[in-house]
């Protein structure tokens, strides 16, 4: 009997946590994932869920060497309208392997092309978001890593990265910011 009282007790708390994780999951949530287009960027992202509007999209990198902090560079800082929920924002992040620049994709407009030190160096790693990742508008979201450690810590950044002490590590982040 008391072992039946104990399998009774786990399936109620079991029932429950699935619920609640339906709860909080909203079909409404903005999401960010990887696209199979690739327009020779080295990373092409889908950004679904956003409700019609006007939207600030800034993506700019920051860079860090031994885990400090080094410089930021402003990549995209436009003002876009987004005519439908069900239509996806493509952002794409690409670094040219001929001259070591970085250039960004949003929808169907480039950004200028900005040629950085940070790529002189020819080894490391590219982290990306692997998986569907919920977004919130208004605060920055790591989007892309370049880290010039050879063997990289990570690979998928889905969950966030942190700056530890490899030698040398830009993110590239998105930030939403709903206008009207």
């Amino acid at each position: 009997m008391k072992n039946l009282k104990l399998i009774f007790c786990g399936l109620a708390t079991l029932f429950f946590i699935i619920i609640s994780v339906n709860i909080f999951k909203s079909d409404d949530d903005i999401t960010i994932s990887k696209s199979g287009e690739n327009h020779n960027l080295g990373m092409t992202y889908n950004i679904d869920n956003l409700k019609k509007g006007t939207y600030k999209v800034n993506i700019y990198a920051k860079e860090y060497k031994n885990g400090k902090f080094i410089e930021e560079y402003r990549l995209y800082d436009k003002d876009i309208k987004h005519k439908s929920k069900n239509i996806s924002l493509k952002v794409g992040v690409d670094v040219s392997d001929y001259n070591k620049e970085i250039k960004v994709l949003v929808n169907d407009s480039y950004s200028k092309e900005l040629k950085l030190n940070f790529f002189e160096n020819d080894s490391g790693s590219l982290l990306i978001i692997e998986n569907s990742k919920v977004i919130n508008l208004d605060k920055e979201e790591p989007i892309v890593v370049f880290n010039t450690d050879i063997f990289g810590k990570y690979s998928d950044i889905s969950d966030g990265y942190n700056v530890e002490d490899n030698e040398g590590d830009l993110i590239v982040f998105l930030k939403l910011i709903k206008i009207n």
